[in-house]
């Protein structure tokens, strides 16, 4: 009966900001009756959390009620936390001790995260740490984080000064705000401090991406200033009107159009004579390009259809990389390019990006790299070459890191201090 009362009272005083640690913000009463519950169990929290997971079934709609508040709050100091460390370790650079790029480049390779959650997550710890309110208000438990997200989302060079100057106001409003009333908020604040965004003549801050989703779509986005934008839609309207006018035996809505005009835009300038036929590398059973039948790969891309693959060769200079029943590859077909230019395909095609463990850096960011180096002999052959970014390949020749490759044409890296990362594997 003794250690319940004490147990009780430790309870009530953590609740209350009393418990372990003056000043600690208090406990919300469902996460309390959670931690509780599950520091009951053996192996403590994660055995806990790994037993609710399994048996929600058996448990009464009140209870359940109160285990989504509960861990609700517990994600909340979590992902709190999280944030804090996560602001300091990037600071530090600590991620670099492992060859990573960058903190976000660390984050995804441990597989938990994809590269778009990971850069929000550094992205908004490193804002954090500029952002004294908001902070404040985040340790003591009165900010969500998912507010304190949003509220970090909105500074960049422009907006940076006018929210020094507003933070207070804005965490006060943010906490008698749902979240995405927090984010309705937000924006009207942004619209008034960023009201021009960047000078309209301002080149250097021109901005392009484009990236490939889960389904293999294509996203694309854009910031360009007055003159070059006007460049571009000058040519993307023309190309647009032109298909518009073009006989169909279906109404297109202009979004399509204007995404088939973009892409026959790039066709059009590939014919030009300034630049080269655009080569799409495709991986296929060598009888494909002949019988229309078989298995193919866009390089980049993933599975190919048939049809597709005769269509781009059609448009485009195919080179067929045929490959033997084993899966290595033996040969690059006719692609009439230097030597240079034909292993560069390959190690493309082979490597896909850059083989250091856990980056994932595109084949046009990368470098090919003699695994043996040419100053000690190294042949420039096939199985001596891998891609590597310029940073991880900055790596290497500093000696920060040291790349062999078995026979069995496994990358084995090698830290400094002897520990040996996770190898990846080239084709012999």
């Amino acid at each position: 009966m003794f250690e319940s009362d004490e147990r009780e009272g430790q309870r009530e005083g953590q609740r209350e900001g009393r418990g372990e640690g003056q000043g600690a913000a208090p406990i919300p009463e469902a996460l309390a009756d959670l931690l509780e519950m599950l520091t009951g169990e053996p192996g403590g929290v994660l055995a806990g959390l790994a037993g609710l997971a399994a048996e929600p079934g058996g448990r009464g709609d009140a209870e359940l009620c109160a285990l989504v508040a509960g861990l609700g709050e517990l994600a909340d100091a979590v992902d709190t936390a999280r944030l804090a460390v996560v602001g300091e370790w990037e600071a530090r650079t600590s991620w670099a001790l492992d060859g990573a790029a960058t903190g976000a480049a660390w984050l995804a390779a441990r597989g938990r995260l994809s590269r778009a959650a990971a850069h929000s997550i550094v992205r908004a710890a490193r804002h954090l740490r500029t952002m004294p309110v908001t902070a404040d208000a985040l340790s003591a438990g009165h900010l969500a984080p998912a507010k304190a997200r949003i509220l970090a989302g909105a500074i960049n060079e422009r907006t940076a000064e006018a929210f020094a100057r507003d933070e207070a106001v804005l965490v006060a409003q943010a906490r008698t705000l749902t979240v995405d009333q927090t984010a309705t908020m937000m924006r009207f604040w942004s619209a008034q401090a960023d009201a021009d965004g960047a000078a309209g003549d301002d080149e250097t801050a021109n901005r392009a991406h484009h990236s490939q989703t889960y389904n293999r779509r294509w996203r694309l986005d854009a910031d360009l200033d007055a003159e070059s934008g006007a460049v571009l839609a000058g040519v993307w309207d023309r190309i647009t009107a032109e298909l518009q006018n073009t006989p169909s035996d279906r109404i297109r809505p202009i979004w399509q159009v204007r995404a088939e005009a973009l892409v026959e835009m790039a066709r059009r300038a590939s014919g030009s004579a300034r630049t080269a036929r655009p080569l799409i590398w495709v991986m296929a059973e060598p009888d494909l390009l002949r019988t229309g039948r078989g298995i193919a790969e866009l390089v980049g891309s993933g599975p190919l259809e048939p049809a597709a693959t005769l269509r781009l060769a059609c448009d485009a200079d195919v080179a067929r990389i045929t490959r033997a029943p084993s899966g290595e590859i033996l040969n690059v077909g006719r692609a009439q390019r230097s030597a240079t230019d034909v292993q560069r395909r390959v190690l493309t095609a082979r490597d896909r990006h850059c083989t250091f463990p856990g980056c994932a850096r595109p084949p046009h960011w990368c470098e090919a790299h003699h695994i043996i180096w040419w100053d000690d002999g190294g042949p420039t052959d096939l199985c001596n070459l891998c891609l590597l970014c310029s940073h991880h390949h900055h790596l290497i020749h500093k000696g920060r890191f040291h790349l062999t490759c078995t026979e069995t044409g496994e990358l084995v890296f090698t830290h400094p201090d002897g520990r040996r990362l996770r190898a990846s594997r080239i084709a012999a």
